[in-house]
């Protein structure tokens, strides 16, 4: 019986002060990678394939962005993933933890 032996691994003198550590009854139930990632967000890293522009084409993009980062439309943004620290002005944070800080922007 669980109830048991949880007062079985209490000392006298806990039990006398009052001193009781919290009895978990459910067992908590952690959250599927689904759960967690709602938005379907991924990481990119070095060892995925990604498929590479021709070099003009890039370089156009690249000198472009590089004359007026902040000229960079929204729609440039959502099509090609490009944002830059330039082009984002951050309003305030909102929260920080050790996978880095989170901060309202536009």
């Amino acid at each position: 019986d669980m109830f048991n032996y949880y007062f079985k691994e209490l000392s006298e003198d806990d039990r006398a002060r009052g001193l009781l550590p919290p009895l978990i009854i459910f067992p908590k139930h952690g959250k599927t990678p689904r759960k967690r990632n709602i938005h379907g967000l991924k990481i990119r890293t070095g060892s995925e394939t990604e498929e590479k522009e021709p070099e003009s084409a890039s370089n156009q993009h690249s000198s472009s962005e590089q004359n007026n980062p902040a000229d960079v439309g929204f729609e440039s943004i959502l099509s090609h993933g490009w944002i830059t620290n330039e082009s984002l002005r951050y309003l305030d944070l909102i929260g920080k933890g050790n996978g880095g800080r989170v901060y309202r922007a536009v």
